[in-house]
């Protein structure tokens, strides 16, 4: 399901700024995205927080006594039914931005872009064959956070980047064209 190499150097990274991680759930979460953990994750979990009883760690300092409930990891990683998915699609086009990779989705209705941390798509083994989607009971439903599902299962929510300056330029110089035929991308 994941690359566990790079789930454990994003462990590491994450643990200087925020880190969360629930053993209820079996989850672990930076706050940009959550990701479901594997017994061979549990071994770097142990070495960053020194157990495995959960908790949140904060630029490094580690509280053992906070922790996000479970259902609140659960509601965000509940499949949502197909009537409230906005189909998502992996253009596989990147935009660097110094050390930040973006990756470029689109909304499959409307063609709208929307970007994510290469990272995270990095961690995901076979990210192409997953699906992906929004929820439209998300408000504003822009920043729904983009749910990675293989089979029937949610195995990662991606937090949207908002893109500003060059990069903003850029990505605006085009847009995909949404119609009966496969999308295509059109230079504006």
């Amino acid at each position: 399901m994941y690359y566990i190499s790079k789930v454990k150097s994003w462990i590491k990274r994450a643990r200087h700024g925020r880190l969360i991680y629930s053993p209820e759930a079996e989850m672990i979460s930076d706050n940009y995205a959550i990701i479901r953990v594997t017994q061979d994750m549990k071994p770097i979990i142990f070495e960053v927080f020194r157990h495995l009883d959960g908790g949140v760690i904060e630029a490094g300092t580690i509280n053992n006594t906070r922790t996000l409930k479970a259902e609140i990891f659960y509601f965000y990683m509940k499949l949502r039914d197909e009537s409230n998915q906005i189909k998502v699609v992996d253009s596989k086009l990147k935009f660097v931005d110094g050390k930040n990779e973006f990756r470029v989705l689109y909304v499959k209705e409307t063609g709208k872009k929307v970007f994510i941390n290469d990272a995270y798509v990095a961690m995901i083994k076979d990210f192409d064959s997953c699906e992906l989607y929004l929820c439209k009971d998300w408000n504003p439903v822009h920043r729904s956070p983009v749910h990675v599902v293989r089979g029937l299962e949610v195995i990662s929510l991606i937090m949207p980047f908002a893109i500003k300056g060059s990069l903003k330029e850029l990505a605006d110089s085009f847009e995909f064209k949404v119609g009966d035929a496969d999308v295509e991308r059109i230079d504006a």
